[in-house]
């Protein structure tokens, strides 16, 4: 299935595909309705339109679902024969769906995502141009887009940046067991051992605890192990991004000294055993009972903890973030940023000035942005988004992760890279064995290395 997606997509990549396949999608009848111009031009000049109906797919995420219906809504009531059919996907379904619909001309009206998925379309000219909606609200920006631009033309809108990752706390744990002080005092500076021994002191203090957790069943979550490297000096690849560094000299021992610190947290019993097939959504059920002290995630977490627990579908508990730890624990540290989220639109089903129309709402209207960027727990890359938060506390806490992000935060390792989806792939199958011990460290970084290089340079060749 992976070789086809890959033909598939390269042959589209190719051709640059933009071409209709199939029916317009619109429904029969029609609304008299007068045209309305927001920088965004209208399918007719007549008044009258088709009833039309978009598909749009976004991830699923907690609580999210009902500010893309709001979104649905907003477009609804400002031109009243467009309605948007929404589809959540699942973070381990989403991008092979997208993939294939990319190489096949399947793709839904609108898709909504990180950008780093989103790129190989963008690059493959599939997207509309959004450049009239972008001149239209350009005083909305704090700065000039800087994603998605093909030939001077926007194919994609940011509307957040994603939340730099770190080590999700339950405070109130921490605090029961009497260890809360081991933390950093600006929760961010911190050693392995400082890490390790906290680990072990909340398993003394109580042998049931789960300090925290690691996983390598599939590919979601993998942006949280590269924060490791990185914030350690580890280089993933090098500048220019045409080679893959991990194993090289000046990398290999700050690499080495991260898969040191999980060798001895499955060594030590301080992670849940069978490590290698667990999913970044098992460790997350885990945070859900209360009994998890450390959960391997982003900022962003603190706050969809907040909704899920006003829902009561997991346990009440004070939700804290603390960077990554490194190996001397003498600065904070460099931590993974999926770069920007935002939305795209297509043209195969016929619609592609609707498509536009929608997402100028989306990005003309704060509201719609401000629910959407608090559920996700991003930071708004637009000035009229002021996002609250529902208690001081959670507030302090995202105020610190932006600081943090703002400082420390990176996406120049190729995460934004049209062959990183695949580059990606040769990570886990390496981590997997090495959590079993199939083979060493040192193995696991050479392998990853060769993989990796394989990709990069089969991506660049085709470009």
């Amino acid at each position: 299935m992976k070789k086809l997606l890959m033909l598939l997509l390269a042959a589209v990549l190719a051709m640059s595909v933009l071409s209709a396949c199939g029916g317009n999608g619109s429904n029969e009848g029609s609304s008299k309705v007068p045209a309305e111009d927001d920088g965004v031009e209208s399918q007719t000049g007549s008044g009258e339109h088709k009833e039309v109906v978009l598909t749009a797919w976004y991830m699923a995420i907690d609580g999210i679902d009902p500010y893309y219906e709001a979104w649905g809504n907003a477009v609804t009531e400002k031109y009243p024969w467009i309605s948007i059919e929404f589809e959540a996907l699942t973070a381990d379904a989403i991008a092979e769906k997208f993939a294939v619909a990319c190489a096949t001309g399947t793709t839904p009206d609108l898709y909504l995502d990180g950008y780093s998925r989103i790129a190989p379309a963008v690059h493959a000219n599939l997207t509309i141009d959004l450049t009239q909606v972008v001149e239209a609200n350009k005083d909305r920006f704090y700065s000039e887009q800087k994603d998605g631009i093909v030939n001077g033309q926007n194919r994609y809108i940011a509307i957040s940046d994603g939340a730099p990752y770190c080590l999700v706390t339950n405070m109130t744990l921490a605090k029961e067991l009497g260890i809360a002080d081991m933390l950093p005092e600006d929760m961010e500076t911190w050693s392995y051992t400082d890490f390790l021994d906290m680990l072990r002191a909340a398993k003394a203090a109580k042998p049931d605890v789960i300090p925290t957790s690691l996983y390598a069943g599939s590919k979601s979550g993998d942006a949280w192990y590269y924060s490791w490297f990185l914030g350690n000096g580890a280089n993933i690849t090098n500048e220019e991004l045409t080679a893959t560094v991990i194993n090289d000299d000046g990398n290999r021992e700050a690499a080495l000294e991260v898969l040191e610190v999980f060798k001895t947290m499955i060594d030590e019993g301080l992670v849940p055993g069978g490590c290698a097939s667990l999913v970044d959504t098992d460790v997350e059920s885990m945070f859900y009972t209360g009994n998890m002290l450390f959960y391997p995630s982003a900022y962003n977490k603190v706050t969809q903890m907040n909704k899920l627990m006003q829902e009561g579908t997991c346990a009440e508990f004070e939700v804290d973030a603390v960077a990554m730890p490194t190996f001397q624990g003498e600065k904070s540290p460099v931590t993974v940023s999926w770069g920007s989220d935002g939305v795209v639109g297509f043209g195969n089903n016929g619609h592609e000035n609707e498509a536009r129309m929608a997402i100028e709402v989306l990005v003309s209207t704060p509201q719609l942005r401000e629910d959407l960027i608090r559920t996700r727990g991003n930071l708004s890359v637009m000035s009229d988004c002021i996002i609250e938060y529902d208690t001081e506390q959670i507030s302090s806490v995202m105020a610190r992760g932006a600081d943090y992000g703002g400082r420390c935060a990176t996406s120049s390792f190729g995460i934004r890279e049209s062959w990183w989806s695949d580059f990606r792939e040769t990570f886990y199958v390496q981590l997997q064995d090495f959590f079993v011990g199939n083979i060493d460290a040192e193995t696991m970084l050479a392998n990853w290395q060769n993989t990796g290089n394989e990709v990069i340079a089969a991506a660049l060749t085709t470009e």
